[in-house]
C-alpha cells in the first residue's frame, strides 16, 4: 500500500470505499469468475486490486494479490470496474468486464442466513422464557395448595 511507486499512498479509507462498492454494486458478478483471476479497479481513485477467486462448495473466497494505484493499469485478466456517477454516494457500474457473474446473491444469502438465525435464536430465548415462567407458575402453586 505504502510502496513509494503509489503516489499519493493508498489509504485505508481507499480500501475500504473499494470493497464497499465491491459488496454493493459486483458481489454476484465476482462468483461467475470462480477459480480464476480478475482484475478490480476503482476508476475514481485509480486503484487496482488483481484478485484470486476460489469458488469451493458454493461459496468463494477473494484473495488479494497486490494493490496499486496506476491509471492505465493493463492486464489480460476481466476487469470489473467501479466508477463514481457523480451524485454524493452513489456510485455506479462500469459493466465493461467479459463474464458476468453474482455476488450480490451471495450476500444476500448471507443476509437471509443471519436473519433466519436471529429469528430462530428468538424462539429459543422465547422458549426458554415460556419455560422459567411455567416453572415458577407451578412452584407457586405447589407453595399454595394445602
Amino acid at each position: 500500500m505504502n510502496d513509494k511507486r503509489n503516489k499519493p499512498a493508498i489509504t485505508v479509507a481507499e480500501l475500504q470505499r473499494l470493497f464497499k462498492k465491491m459488496a454493493l454494486n459486483k458481489g454476484k458478478k465476482i462468483k461467475k469468475h470462480g477459480n480464476s483471476e480478475a482484475i478490480l479497479k476503482d476508476m475514481q481513485s485509480d486503484l487496482n486490486l488483481p484478485v484470486v477467486i476460489n469458488w469451493k462448495n458454493g461459496e468463494f473466497e477473494v484473495v488479494n494479490k497486490t494493490i496499486m494505484r496506476k491509471k492505465a493499469f493493463k492486464s489480460p485478466d476481466p476487469e470489473l470496474k467501479y466508477e463514481n456517477a457523480g451524485e454524493e454516494g452513489t456510485d455506479t457500474l462500469v459493466k465493461k468486464y467479459k463474464k458476468d457473474t453474482p455476488m450480490e446473491d451471495a450476500v444476500a444469502n448471507a443476509q437471509a442466513r443471519i436473519k433466519a438465525e436471529k429469528e430462530a435464536d428468538k424462539k429459543k430465548h422465547d422458549g426458554l422464557l415460556d419455560r422459567a415462567r411455567l416453572a415458577r407458575a407451578k412452584a407457586k402453586n405447589k407453595s399454595t395448595k394445602p
